[in-house]
């Protein structure tokens, strides 16, 4: 998924694909986005915490289309958990027997206010990934 598709499926959870929506499109020329991406090693056989991620993103949000054997879905971040964020992950083996290498991908827009909602659903979703929760 490139960053154009990333940044059109936040705004449709901002409401760009409704006729109400032409205002939220307007105003995107001017949104600045938090993007952030982050590497975790997770304890775990690959099949297992793809799994365990695929249920933490069901609980956190709604369940988007990914590239094959990514996940991806919108969840709610920032204040209120109103600012809608895309979290990403990506998979594939760890270089110690045993673990998964996890990418996850947060992209929010940022209006004038600085929530850093990209950064806390990445947070969400990793504090998810540990063993345990």
């Amino acid at each position: 998924m490139d960053e154009q598709e990333e940044r059109a499926l936040v705004l449709g959870a901002l409401g760009a694909r409704t006729a109400r929506g032409v205002g939220v499109r307007l105003a995107s020329r001017w949104f600045r986005w938090d993007i952030i991406e982050r590497r975790l090693e997770v304890a775990g056989d690959l099949d297992v915490v793809r799994e365990r991620a695929a249920q933490a993103l069901e609980k956190l949000g709604v369940r988007v289309e990914a590239p094959e054997g990514d996940i991806a879905a919108i969840v709610g971040a920032g204040v209120a958990k109103l600012n809608p964020a895309l979290v990403t992950l990506r998979f594939g083996p760890a270089a110690t027997g045993g673990r998964t290498t996890v990418t996850v991908r947060g992209v929010a827009a940022e209006g004038l206010i600085k929530q850093h909602a990209g950064r806390r659903a990445l947070d969400q979703v990793a504090e998810q990934l540990k063993p345990g929760t």
